[in-house]
């Protein structure tokens, strides 16, 4: 029943059943008991039959008696695009055209689904302008550095959302150097003096500081509410202290620096006892002692994240809330426009009635795996899984850790599986009941696992390799792993993770790992999880593991792509975990001199800076800065943003190069000093494992599409090497022992002489036959003159061109890489082409072989499919050209220092030499080695890589020792 005072002045109180909730409108004193908690906090999370009262009850018109709340719908435009695009649905979406509509369909489901069921009031959408110039990156400029670029076929998918909602009359808001976020904070501020409520469709952490009891997010997937009350219940902390928090986290998504060693619940503990950022600065001896060091050490960092993690509530831009109201939607127009689509069954909501769909575009429900899956816990379970394992020749392995880090972790569990439906869990360790003896039960096995003679597979199982070498075990018999054999066979898929397999290929929903362990605070470790629980979780996997085994082991001989896989591929995996098991020695001594040095050099570039303005500012404000800039020194605006003049880093540059006066020059020194602190310096000692004092980085090898390998924890292809600041930190880099040091070994110029091979150009072979300076060389061919009349401005544009060709650079993008205009740049093109005409040929012929097959391969045959060959849109098509160029190039050079690192990991085994191989980047290999031996091992180095695979040119590797990475350069 309906009970209490239902004016619209007092708000009403419900009674369901026993429960009362009572609604207290905005700054009205709670008058009756409900733990603090209004009606909108309560009401969202009872059930769906409570909330259709509600919500009837809630629209009801005032005039009638009650409180009527008018809800405004306000669409984090991105965040929920990109959520789309990467919705776990099996199928790719495309029109019948061709058009990629997987992002387009869900997100439009979606508004339509808001429309239907949720019935607001006002619906708008805020989003991103689509560019990367923002404020923040202004005076932060490695401000989401980190981020890959958005994937091909998103930006097309954005842009006929935005055609849609137009057709819809649904409008877009979108401020040039501004994000969605700073425009929802803003319409947040708008709407304070209005009697609506604004609901934020995101999920997104950084809006949390926006809520109010005006201001709400709403999760669409899980039909959750997220206010003030809820957000201290879930996360423990309150809106005002959300910035206070994020001061101290940073965003490592954003590229954000935080204070080393802080995640988000250590912040929200902090935050709870001291207040704020600056309470805890007050009581930093109160921390533990590093602890205490990181929080000092951040200094002036503290001041820019916050800044970076603040909402800007002032944005400047047009806000109609006219516009917004929903009785102005139009969904009749949209029928042309599905039909075109292919939206069959979104035709029929706009045709007619229909039910309101989930966010989640419609497919069969998934199963899940539920196999037989077996524990062994006891000696008599061990002798009977025992024998049945030794009568299988292959089987699918799995390990249960505490821990993502394969060298620091401990091992509670061992998963088997043969047969599709069954599994084994040997349970090692556990807290909750009794195991085997991990000693006992590893011996027994070491037969069978160190076999050769018995083939193994597994999902990335190069972490079970790593896990198993620290248990004393030596994995043999590496034979296959579903995750790279995915990626061969689809480089392009977003996710290669066995759970994202078993979705799209199986069809099957698998267990999350947060079933088991939960998240956040409250995350516990396998070793406490129940018994029962491991065994359906690590079956399952082992389970997933041999079904996608039996999927992919065909598909890999019916793409051509077994050679590429059984003979450099899974040898790789192997060299890989020997490198991050190996991990790498920081001279913490040097590190911290450099920390030094980078923080007196902040304070330098600072009083000189503040001298050669002629007064005090915040070097870090862009406003301030352009106020100096062009208001008092007079300096040519350069550009212009929505917001203002520009004092992004390319603006600084050419001021720097137009005028004599230093401030432009050292703006940007101390940018990129600080950039270095934060990003660098600070987190290198905080990767260092407790277990054996050093960084064990991990390279991923089925993440970027040409077959590049990349790393992280630490990320070792971005330690900077242009600046030296930058360098100093290669010096921390040391050899594992004394009497040692580091060999350095670089292809020169290795893409370039691809392209000589693959292009067989006579010119371009003449030139590396002869060990020509390549740019100098064809600098001279294409003005005429002679190798030394050749200008370092002339020898700048053909290496612009050499590269350019390599990435299908045109004359726009030559032109303005330059400095100069559009018809010269298209001019030495032409030229360069004409000099060179095997280069244009090969080009034409990558780009034939993508439209005749749909992908390009390799020098090794590794394929790329290039689904923008055809596409109709222009700019698209032109895209996937570069890219079938570019793949063939790169990838087949990215092909070669694998080969490379395979053969001399080989010979390192084979000979029994005293090296090791540490780090990849790029084109350069870092080893360890004793001095004694460096000269023959040096020269064993460039034989290894120099004849990785064979080419038309001679392949030139460059190779240096030091005590230091950097001195081995």
């Amino acid at each position: 029943m309906v009970t209490g005072d239902l004016s619209y002045d007092r708000g009403v109180m419900l009674t369901e059943s026993d429960r009362t909730i009572i609604y207290r409108a905005p700054g009205e004193a709670d008058s009756h008991s409900s733990g603090g908690k209004n009606l909108s906090t309560i009401a969202w999370r009872k059930e769906k039959p409570f909330l259709r009262l509600w919500s009837s009850l809630s629209r009801a018109d005032p005039a009638g008696g009650l409180f009527h709340v008018k809800t405004f719908y306000l669409i984090d435009g991105h965040a929920q695009i990109f959520r789309a695009y990467y919705a776990p649905f099996s199928a790719q979406l495309n029109a019948p055209d061709g058009e990629p509509t997987k992002a387009t369909y869900i997100f439009t489901q979606m508004m339509l689904g808001i429309l239907d069921r949720q019935d607001p009031d006002y619906l708008a959408v805020a989003l991103d302008y689509g560019d990367s110039s923002t404020e923040r990156k202004e005076f932060y400029p490695e401000y989401k550095a980190n981020r890959d670029a958005a994937p091909e076929d998103f930006g097309p998918q954005v842009r006929r959302i935005e055609e849609l909602l137009g057709i819809m009359s649904i409008p877009t808001f979108k401020v040039k150097g501004q994000e969605a976020d700073d425009i929802i904070a803003t319409i947040g501020r708008l709407l304070e003096d209005e009697d609506i409520e604004l609901r934020i469709v995101s999920k997104d952490k950084d809006l949390h500081q926006l809520l109010t009891e005006k201001v709400k997010m709403w999760d669409p997937q899980k039909d959750l509410i997220t206010d003030p009350v809820s957000l201290v219940e879930d996360k423990g902390y309150t809106p005002e202290q959300a910035v206070e928090i994020q001061t101290l986290t940073g965003d490592s998504t954003d590229n954000i620096p935080g204070v080393p060693g802080i995640g988000p619940k250590k912040a929200v503990d902090l935050i709870r006892k001291y207040g704020s950022v600056e309470g805890v600065r007050e009581h930093v001896d109160e921390l533990t002692p590093k602890m205490s060091e990181n929080v000092a050490n951040q200094g002036d960092l503290f001041d820019l994240t916050r800044r970076l993690v603040t909402l800007n509530r002032e944005v400047d831009f047009e806000f109609d809330l006219a516009a917004c109201d929903t009785t102005k939607v139009t969904l009749g127009e949209l029928k042309p426009s599905f039909e075109e689509l292919g939206f069959r069954r979104l035709l029929s909501r706009i045709d007619g009635p229909g039910e309101a769909e989930d966010f989640i575009a419609e497919e069969p429900e998934r199963e899940s795996a539920s196999g037989d899956y077996r524990l062994v816990a006891t000696e008599q379970d061990l002798k009977n899984f025992l024998a049945e394992l030794k009568k299988v020749d292959l089987f699918a392995i799995d390990t249960e850790t505490t821990s993502v880090h394969a060298v620091d972790c401990e091992l509670v569990g061992l998963s088997f599986s043969w047969e599709a439906g069954k599994g084994w869990y040997l349970a090692l360790r556990s807290d909750k009941a009794d195991t085997l003896d991990p000693g006992a039960a590893l011996e027994a096995l070491r037969p069978i696992l160190e076999d050769p003679a018995i083939g193994k597979c597994g999902q990335n199982i190069k972490y079970d390799l790593i896990v198993l070498r620290q248990a004393g075990i030596e994995l043999a018999g590496i034979t296959f792993d579903t995750m790279i054999a995915s990626y061969l066979l689809e480089p392009g898929r977003r996710s290669q993770a066995m759970d994202a397999l078993a979705r799209d290929l199986l069809g099957l929903q698998t267990i999350p790992i947060s079933d088991l362990i939960g998240k956040g605070k409250k995350q516990i470790t396998m070793l406490e999880v129940e018994l029962d629980k491991i065994v359906e979780y690590a079956g399952e996997d082992a389970d997933i593991t041999w079904r996608l085994y039996e999927l992919l082991a065909p598909k890999l001989d019916e793409a051509g792509l077994r050679k590429l896989f059984d003979e450099l591929e899974m040898p790789l995996l192997s060299v890989l975990a020997d490198m991050e098991n190996e991990g790498v020695t920081l001279d913490l001594e040097r590190l911290e001199q450099t920390r030094k040095s980078l923080t007196a050099k902040v304070e330098e570039l600072k009083e000189e800076i503040q001298r050669n303005a002629g007064r005090e500012f915040n070097i870090d404000s862009p406003k301030q800065l352009s106020e100096i800039l062009f208001d008092e020194m007079n300096l040519r605006v350069v550009k212009k943003t929505k917001t203002g003049r520009s004092t992004d880093a390319s603006v600084l540059e050419t001021l720097a190069a137009e005028t004599a006066h230093p401030l432009p020059g050292l703006i940007l020194k101390y940018r990129g000093v600080n950039k270095l602190l934060g990003t660098y310096v600070a987190p290198l000692p905080e990767l260092i494992s407790e277990k054996t004092g050093r960084i064990h980085a991990s390279f991923h090898q089925a993440v970027a599409a040409t077959g590049r390998l990349s790393s992280s924890d630490p990320n070792l292809q971005n330690i900077p090497v242009r600046t030296e600041q930058g360098r100093e930190i290669r010096a921390a880099f040391v050899p594992g022992a004394r009497g040692h040091a580091l060999i350095t070994a670089d292809y020169s110029q290795i893409e370039l002489r691809v392209l000589a091979h693959l292009s067989k150009d006579k010119g371009l072979r003449e030139a590396f036959n002869t060990d020509q300076d390549i740019h100098t060389f064809v600098a001279a061919q294409i003005e005429g003159i002679e190798q030394e009349q050749v200008t370092r401005e002339q020898r700048g544009r053909a290496k612009a061109v050499n590269f350019g060709i390599i990435y299908g650079q045109g004359a726009f993008g030559l032109a303005r890489g330059l400095g100069i205009s559009r018809a010269e740049a298209a001019k030495f093109i032409d030229e360069y082409k004409e000099r060179y005409p095997g280069i244009p040929k090969f080009m034409k012929t990558c780009v034939s072989e993508a439209e005749k097959n749909g992908f390009v391969t390799t020098m090794l045959g590794r394929r790329r499919p290039i689904p923008d060959i055809h596409s109709n849109n222009r700019n698209l098509r032109a895209l996937g050209e570069r890219l079938a160029i570019n793949t063939v190039v790169q990838g087949s050079a990215a092909d070669m220092i694998k080969q490379a690192m395979v053969n001399l990991h080989e010979r390192i085994g084979r000979e029994e030499l005293d090296m090791r191989l540490l780090i990849q980047v790029h084109d350069e290999l870092v080893l360890d080695a004793p001095e004694d031996k460096i000269g023959d091992y040096s020269e064993i180095v460039r034989e290894e890589m120099a004849g990785a695979i064979e080419l038309d040119v001679p392949v030139k590797v460059d190779v240096a020792w030091g005590k230091n990475w950097l001195e081995s350069k």
